[in-house]
This record gives structure tokens, C-alpha cells and sequence, in this order.
């Protein structure tokens, strides 16, 4: 890249060297139906119907809506995860590791403000768009980020709808922390992720993180295996794919648009 694009270092990362799973594996459907790729330009096997999916879903036990639930969640998930600071960590080194520049950035599922805290005291940031279903999450997030705030742009919309980036223009990265099992239903996570890529500038960079299949965490509708990321992310077109954390349950990737 020329002067002002992405440095030439890396991250300490793990490329995947493994075979990536089947496609059947990595988003498990009833009765084994094959799955036709859909007519549209991102390169990945989809089922995602907007209008039909609804009652497929798998219910959350939190209503994010909820300004009391929204606050227990934070609280509960910060005495349960200590270690989720190493992973904001690991975000903003990813960050500079590879941007010269000011940095437009798209964070997916940005909840009570914690990583945005972490990106904007750490890196180089022009924008901070920060997206969320939930106002009671936007209340949080201000309330954490005090007067950080002012440099965030609050956008409430769902991410499972078919639109949620319309509107938004192009960003250098987008990062997801603990949110895309959100979607409700991993039949849903390819679209997300297209539209993730979609909303990417060339060359851009998804920072992918959320919990995988282990332990109490066993639902085949919510979570994917532990090795099956890779595969989702390189069927929605993403490139150079690594994993830069992997504690507790989570793992933390990179990928490049």
C-alpha cells in the first residue's frame, strides 16, 4: 500500500491452517436440505428469509429493551468474563497493527460502550458509528463513555433486518464483539456477514468475535463450532483470515474485505 494505507505488520495471530469445515457443518439446518447459492454477488450459500424466519428463532432470555435487563447484563457479563478487557485489547492492536490513518469505523451489536471505550482511547478513530437494537444499550453506552460520547454516532437499528446498513456508506473496519449469535439463529449469520463485507472498503477489515459451541453453550441454532468462523467468513468473501484470540469461549478473527 502507499503511504497513509495499511502497514506491512502483523498482528500475533494464528493463521488457520486447518481444513475449514463443510458448509453443512458450519450452519447445521433441519432434515439435511441441500442449500442452493443464492442469485446476488456475495459468494455464499444462504437460507434467509426476512419474512419467514421469525418463528424459528431461538427466544433470548434478556429483553435488551429493557433498561433494568440491559444494566443486569452488563454487570452479569463483566463479573462472568473478567478476561472480555484483553479482548478490547486486542481489537485496538489489531487496529494499529494495520492502519496508518484515522479510522471510519462500524461497530456492530455495540451494547453499554465498553469496546468503543477501549477503540477510542487507543486508536486512531474519524468516525465511531455505533449499532444497536437496543435504546437501553445507547443509554449505557453514553453513560459509559461520558464525554467520548460526542465523538460516537448512535444508530438503533436490528441487524437481522435485510436493510440495516442502507444508508451507511463504506468504513475502513467493522467490529462485532459478543453479539453475532444475536442474529437469533445461525441460518441468519451468512447475511449478516455478506452485508458485513458489503459495508466494508476494499481492503477493510472485519474484527470478528463471539462465543463458539462449548461447554453450556450448546445450542446448534445460536452458536457455531469452534473452527467453523473461518469457513463462514471466507463463503461471504473474506480474505486472510485469522484468529488473534481464543479465551474463554470467544474467538477473536480477523478477516479482510
Amino acid at each position: 500500500m502507499g503511504e497513509g494505507g495499511p502497514k506491512g505488520r502483523k498482528v500475533g495471530v494464528t493463521p488457520i491452517a486447518a481444513p475449514l469445515p463443510s458448509l453443512r457443518d458450519t450452519f447445521p439446518h433441519k432434515g439435511g436440505r441441500k442449500i442452493k447459492r443464492p442469485k446476488h454477488d456475495c459468494p455464499l450459500y444462504r437460507r434467509f428469509d426476512a419474512h419467514n424466519m421469525n418463528s424459528r428463532d431461538v427466544p433470548s432470555p434478556i429483553n435488551f429493551h429493557k433498561p433494568a435487563q440491559a444494566r443486569a447484563w452488563m454487570e452479569h457479563t463483566a463479573r462472568k468474563r473478567p478476561w472480555r478487557p484483553e479482548f478490547f485489547r486486542a481489537f485496538a492492536a489489531a487496529l494499529n497493527a494495520r492502519f496508518v490513518y484515522p479510522l471510519r469505523i462500524l461497530e456492530l451489536g455495540s451494547g453499554p460502550g465498553q469496546l468503543a471505550a477501549a477503540i477510542l482511547k487507543d486508536c486512531r478513530v474519524s468516525q465511531y458509528v455505533a449499532l444497536d437494537f437496543s435504546g437501553a444499550m445507547h443509554t449505557l453506552a453514553r453513560e459509559q463513555l461520558g464525554h467520548a460520547a460526542r465523538r460516537v454516532q448512535f444508530i438503533q437499528r436490528d441487524f437481522r433486518t435485510p436493510a440495516w446498513n442502507a444508508g451507511l456508506g463504506k468504513f475502513d473496519a467493522v467490529l462485532t464483539l459478543q453479539a453475532a449469535h444475536e442474529t437469533r439463529h445461525c441460518d441468519r449469520l451468512p447475511q449478516l456477514l455478506c452485508q458485513t463485507r458489503a459495508s466494508l472498503k476494499r481492503g477493510g477489515v472485519l474484527l470478528y468475535c463471539d462465543h463458539y459451541r462449548s461447554g453450556a453453550l450448546k445450542n446448534p441454532l445460536l452458536y457455531l463450532e469452534r473452527n467453523a468462523p473461518p469457513r463462514a467468513l471466507q463463503d461471504a468473501g473474506f480474505a486472510h483470515i485469522e484468529r488473534i484470540l481464543d479465551k474463554g469461549g470467544m474467538a477473536l478473527y480477523r478477516a479482510i474485505a
